[in-house]
């Protein structure tokens, strides 16, 4: 069976990282930070799952609406 890693998109992704480990237990697996500081992945794990969270990107259609 396959697995499914959802990737949310925020406007603090390093904010939203934190919370996530602080509240849930998250542990940071990765992180992909761009010219600028801009974040494009920053990779979690839960216990067995995954979630990545990265900034909004308007030009590429990847904001919240």
């Amino acid at each position: 069976m396959g697995t499914l890693t959802p990737h949310l998109v925020t406007r603090d992704p390093a904010v939203a990282a934190t919370w996530y480990g602080e509240v849930l237990g998250a542990i940071e697996q990765g992180r992909i930070t761009l010219p600028g500081g801009r974040v494009l992945s920053v990779d979690l794990r839960f216990a067995d799952s995954q979630l990545a969270i990265g900034d909004e990107f308007r030009t590429w259609g990847s904001c919240p609406r």
